[in-house]
């Protein structure tokens, strides 16, 4: 059993930290949520990861629902870098059942600076979680 400390939960969404891989987790919640209230949540992603000096996110997003197009452009304007500065540096996604959503998140991923910020998508969270496994073998 993972070692996992909830750092936030509301109705949309828990992010937790797992301690045995230093990283950040989102669990998305099928809830709908847009503008002020998602980007709360993603603004506590931030604090998790400057709280928890980790760079990698791993996001459980197979029940969140598609991301306004406001909270995209909020996403890369402002979000992203942000995000950054704190040493984001690797991102997991677990993809949304939801079509529409998946397109979004991958439009908004492939924005990304590739030189800063590397994107693998998932079906499982178990591929995710052996994925960080590789990186941090890779770092060693």
């Amino acid at each position: 059993m993972p070692n996992i400390e909830t750092l936030f939960s509301s109705a949309e969404c828990d992010i937790f930290y797992n301690k045995d891989l230093h990283i950040v987790q989102s669990l998305w919640k099928g809830v709908y949520i847009k503008d002020e209230g998602f980007r709360k949540i993603l603004d506590e992603l931030i604090a998790a990861l400057e709280k928890k000096q980790a760079s990698i996110i791993i996001a459980d997003a197979r029940n969140m629902h598609v991301i306004a197009n406001n909270d995209q452009e909020w996403i890369l304007e402002s979000w992203y870098p942000r995000a950054v500065n704190t040493g984001f540096r690797y991102q997991g996604l677990i993809l949304s059942k939801d079509t529409y959503n998946e397109l979004a998140v991958k439009k908004i991923s492939n924005k990304y600076d590739e030189k800063i910020i590397t994107t693998q998508y998932f079906r499982a969270p178990t591929e995710a979680l052996e994925w960080v496994r590789e990186i941090q073998k890779e770092s060693i």
